[in-house]
């Protein structure tokens, strides 16, 4: 009986231990990039460099949604209110979508810079999102959810992931 009882206790310890391993989180910090965000798995990672721009994005796509974090390291500083907007741009014709909403933020690092940021929306014929764009220095962050129509809106998973987000420097 004291040996049923062992397995079954092995059993549900075996048990609890993979549901937790399966709605953990992976947290990521690359070094040099001075960020952190919390994906709800493994991101595939993608660098590439053109102009003097370092970019590297960061993707976690599943069924219903598609999480995305990317970090530009710009050449020289630059005016963020034109780096943003010029990101903005550049990210809703390769969508071939538009803003929806545009707002200034209040964002404050890890160690108390206040950084221009902006809250936006967006959508196209096939997918609505939402996102949140940062300027550290010469660094640019675009963190952003997208879903497939007729999905608006984020679920917890996506809000999450977006309020994970912090500028480490």
């Amino acid at each position: 009986m004291l040996r049923i009882l062992q397995r079954a206790a092995v059993f549900a310890i075996v048990m609890i231990a993979a549901s937790h391993g399966a709605s953990a989180t992976v947290l990521l910090a690359p070094e040099g990039q001075f960020f952190s965000a919390s994906f709800p798995n493994q991101p595939s990672q993608k660098i590439s460099e053109k102009a003097g721009v370092v970019h590297t994005i960061y993707s976690s796509p599943e069924k219903e949604r598609f999480l995305m974090l990317s970090h530009a390291l710009w050449p020289t500083d630059a005016d963020p209110t034109i780096v943003m907007q010029s990101v903005l741009n550049g990210f809703t014709d390769q969508i071939s979508g538009e803003l929806l909403s545009i707002e200034k933020r209040n964002f404050i690092s890890a160690t108390g810079k206040k950084l221009a940021a902006k809250h936006f929306t967006f959508a196209s014929s096939e997918v609505w999102g939402e996102g949140l764009i940062v300027m550290s220095g010469r660094h640019t962050y675009l963190i952003q959810v997208v879903v497939r129509k007729p999905s608006t809106g984020l679920d917890d998973v996506g809000k999450k992931f977006i309020s994970s987000f912090k500028v480490l420097n």
